[in-house]
């Protein structure tokens, strides 16, 4: 048989030939034969003329065009993302001499066809290549058609693979907190589909949210959540007691729970010891009346009140204080009254840094009315230190036997001459000495005296910076009392340290600053704070 491998690839699902039909020659018309006389000449006419005819239309029966097919592919086969697919069938002229024919094909309701020429016996493929994507998932059916034959067969398109990201094994599920331990809630992503793909993921609760977009290849699994030092890093009035929360894909969804124990309201008196894991507070005095300086008056009906206070860091770790005591007196009526800015003899509580070990003593005024009764001080708990404690209330008009908060830094402790550096700024202390007064008119109380200290700081961050002598420096004794820069005695000096002016880039700026304290007090530490946002670099040189 002769064969001629010829291929046709028409436009998907679209008409692109006419129908032709094969040509050849024209029948003469009969011609009309009533000479009688002929016919009489003989009977035998008539039947050879038969003869003949029969002989011809058996010859134009043999010479006919027949196209036949022989194979139409593909036939039951699975299709994926991707692939091609060639509808396709092989089409023969049976017939006894050459012509051309239209050869369709109807797949999914449309029709294409296309005209085919072939040699007498000759065989070709007709067909069409389609994209996976011009099909919807299922069974797809066609059959191809000629003047003379069809074939028909059919193939399958699978569903396109996709990404599912399942959720299972919810982290911690049902645990118990308190306010100090750390927090994790979650649960793990698994990609079980047969593709690569990425989703968003959320979780979702009245006290939390948050979501993260995750990428997972087939097979691939992740753990998915939030994280929290402590229960008291969670930042929302809700995240209290028992806590449920829901974790979402596009596909799956699981749900958690957990309960935080509510923080404690703590209960003491004058004297008492109020601890936490890093922190400890003692309220050692409350004094009614107290005088806050001569020119300090208070409203008329009114007085001031001193609550000494100690705070000592128990942790390893350098802690900010800065705004952690929130205090005010409650007295029976339920009345509150907040400090007040004047300070009197005894050193006013400083906060700040807290290096580990370090204890801080002063006081904390107020201003009450003179009839005010039941007081209690309330202490509202930044709960980052004082982990699993909201609030103390203070029976200011109790006591007991004073808890004593003994200081014991657990950090380096420079002597006078030493330079050290933080973050490309190098301070020294030069030396330190002591004065009985200042100028003429410049004498500190009675029983104290001025502590000097020079110093030089060095400037290598490539750009200028600020220094305060008020902010940053200060003296500090054994027991923990911080005092600040005496102003009305550095005025007296001839080399004050100057802070008026940043110091440049490259720049050594040395000068003196002057504090009052008791005379003889030791042991001293002059304390300088590198940064006001960072901890860890307060740091302490021994004067005597």
């Amino acid at each position: 048989m002769k064969r001629r491998d010829y291929f046709t690839t028409i436009g998907a699902l679209s008409v692109t030939g006419v129908l032709a039909g094969c040509s050849g020659e024209d029948d003469e018309e009969p011609t009309e034969n009533n000479d009688d006389s002929e016919l009489e000449e003989g009977d035998n006419s008539t039947d050879e003329t038969n003869t003949e005819t029969e002989e011809a239309n058996d010859e134009t029966e043999e010479r006919e065009v027949v196209f036949e097919f022989t194979e139409a592919t593909p036939q039951s086969e699975s299709f994926s993302e991707g692939q091609e697919i060639t509808v396709a069938a092989t089409v023969e002229n049976t017939g006894s001499i050459a012509g051309e024919q239209a050869v369709e094909l109807e797949i999914q309701g449309e029709t294409s066809e296309t005209n085919t020429e072939l040699e007498s016996g000759e065989d070709t493929t007709v067909g069409i290549t389609f994209e996976w994507s011009d099909f919807s998932p299922g069974t797809v059916e066609y059959t191809f058609t000629s003047a003379d034959d069809e074939i028909s067969g059919s193939f399958e398109i699978e569903e396109a693979p996709e990404a599912v990201f399942e959720l299972s094994d919810v982290i911690a599920d049902g645990e118990t907190y308190s306010m100090d331990e750390e927090v994790v809630i979650g649960a793990t992503v698994e990609n079980t589909g047969d593709a690569p793909g990425s989703q968003t993921i959320e979780i979702d609760s009245d006290w939390y949210s948050y979501s993260e977009e995750l990428e997972l290849e087939p097979g691939e699994n992740t753990e998915f959540g939030a994280r929290w030092e402590t229960a008291a890093d969670i930042e929302s009035d809700e995240a209290v007691g028992d806590l449920e929360y829901t974790i979402r894909t596009d596909d799956d969804e699981i749900m958690g729970s957990l309960t935080i124990e509510e923080p404690e309201e703590v209960e003491a008196v004058v004297g008492s010891l109020i601890e936490s894991d890093d922190m400890a507070l003692v309220v050692e005095d409350f004094e009614r009346g107290v005088n806050l300086g001569e020119f300090v008056e208070p409203d008329d009906g009114n007085e001031f009140a001193s609550a000494s206070v100690a705070l000592k860091n128990t942790s390893d770790d350098f802690v900010s204080v800065s705004n952690l005591l929130q205090t005010r007196i409650r007295d029976d009526e339920n009345y509150s009254y907040d400090q007040t800015l004047f300070s009197g003899d005894e050193p006013s509580f400083n906060d700040g840094q807290f290096a580990p070990g370090e204890v801080e003593r002063g006081a904390i005024n107020f201003e009450i009315p003179e009839d005010a009764t039941g007081l209690t001080l309330v202490w509202d708990f930044n709960s980052d230190l004082f982990t699993g404690l909201e609030r103390a209330l203070i029976d200011v008009e109790e006591e007991t036997a004073v808890h004593t908060l003994e200081q014991n830094l657990q950090i380096d402790v420079y002597d006078v001459g030493t330079t050290v550096e933080f973050e490309d700024t190098e301070v020294t202390v030069n030396e330190m000495r002591t004065e009985e007064e200042l100028g003429r008119f410049t004498e500190p109380e009675t029983g104290n005296e001025y502590v000097i200290v020079d110093i030089s700081i060095e400037n290598q961050t490539g750009e200028q910076q600020r220094v305060s002598t008020a902010i940053q420096m200060m003296i500090k004794d054994g027991d923990g009392y911080s005092y600040q820069e005496d102003l009305g005695a550095t005025v007296e000096l001839d080399r004050a340290f100057d802070e008026t002016s940043p110091i440049g880039d490259g720049e050594t700026r040395r000068g003196e600053v002057v504090y009052e304290v008791e005379e003889g007090l030791s042991p001293l530490y002059w304390v300088f704070e590198f940064s006001l946002w960072n901890d860890g670099d307060k740091t302490f040189w021994e004067l005597r």
